[in-house]
């Protein structure tokens, strides 16, 4: 029986140090989303119903209803948020006379 415990210890204080060895060797990193140091800002949105005119895109609708926000908006997270109120829709390919939902953003620093 003592000689099984030992053993047990034995191979506990080997795993431990395989564990920390390859620890050491290898290196943690954060998930991609977590690595970055610049701090992510939060845009807060509401949705507007809107029916699309022939040669109107997301963008062009977008600006028309957020002049005052205008440059603080990146177009890929415009994108973005398109695609998340309008999941089975492509932004990209909208049809005229159809109802899409669009943001509409609020200025956070108001």
């Amino acid at each position: 029986m003592y000689f099984i415990k030992r053993c047990f210890i034995y191979a506990l204080i080997l795993l431990l140090l395989i564990s920390v060895y390859k620890d050491l060797r290898q290196g943690t990193s954060l998930p991609p989303a977590m690595n970055s140091s610049t701090p992510t800002a939060i845009i807060k949105f509401n949705v507007i119903h809107i029916k699309v005119q022939p040669g109107d895109t997301v963008l062009s609708i977008v600006e028309e209803l957020n002049e005052d926000t205008l440059d603080s908006l990146d177009i890929s997270q415009l994108i973005s948020d398109f695609k998340m109120i309008n999941p089975n829709s492509d932004p990209y390919n909208l049809q005229a006379h159809h109802y899409y939902y669009f943001p509409l953003y609020t200025d956070t620093n108001k």
